[in-house]
């Protein structure tokens, strides 16, 4: 018995060690994170155009292919499909879905590989925004703590308009509103259920599922967001000001 109670104090002795060290990583980690004062003035690249004296466009100098939407002028369909295919539960976490952490741990575990990940909308504005892109632990947590941070001082509208018009979607294709262009020449408000599903589809891995390169896989990526996309918006609309 006295074994036992030794062998229990033992153990919590070294989780109260661990838990310190972490809180102290925690703790030295947070005073080297950047200020959200670059979201407030989000100002991305944006091409540069010049037109003739008669109105017609004769060059696009460009550095990224993007066009601002607000998100006013971003159909709700196109919300939900994103939504639906990176996202489902934005609407209820603070920053973290710690619902969706244990979900793909599960997921993961069973599959023996890194099959889905957790991130949420709001951890991926801190991190193609206010982050590198490199994989490192103490990135994972500034973006764990700077997703906190921007949901303590952003809307949940103001976190998408971010998101949606940063977001890299294949083809040289940055923010939702080229992207529509660039792959349907349509404008988001005619953009179809079935385009929509295609355009979420790429977030994964814009490459790899590219209707440009591999039409099957981006296919198959269609139909399996399409079926995420008729449960999300099945729901009733949750957009907030």
């Amino acid at each position: 018995m006295k074994l036992i109670v030794k062998l229990f104090f033992g153990l919590l002795s070294v989780g109260f060690l661990f838990g310190l060290i972490g809180l102290g990583v925690v703790i030295y980690i947070s005073y080297d994170l950047p200020e959200l004062n670059s979201l407030s003035a989000y100002n991305p690249a944006i091409p540069s155009k010049i037109f003739s004296k008669d109105g017609h466009l004769l060059v696009e100098l460009k550095k990224e292919n993007r066009e601002l939407a607000l998100i006013e002028d971003i159909p709700q369909k196109v919300i939900d499909g994103f939504l639906a295919a990176e996202d489902d539960n934005f609407y209820n976490h603070s920053g973290i879905d710690y619902k969706g952490i244990a979900r793909a741990m599960l997921i993961n575990l069973r599959a023996g590989r890194i099959k889905q990940g957790a991130s949420t909308i709001t951890q991926q504005v801190a991190k193609s925004i206010l982050l590198s892109s490199e994989r490192t632990y103490a990135r994972k947590i500034k973006d764990l703590i700077l997703a906190k941070k921007i949901e303590e001082k952003f809307s949940k509208n103001e976190i998408l308009f971010l998101y949606l018009n940063q977001v890299y979607l294949g083809g040289s294709y940055h923010g939702v509103k080229s992207a529509f262009k660039g792959y349907f020449d349509k404008e988001l408000e005619e953009a179809t259920t079935a385009e929509i599903a295609l355009v979420a589809g790429l977030l994964v891995a814009p490459s790899r599922y590219s209707p440009y390169k591999n039409p099957k896989k981006a296919k198959q990526r269609q139909r399996y967001v399409l079926g995420l996309s008729l449960i999300h918006i099945s729901e009733p609309t949750r957009r907030t000001p």
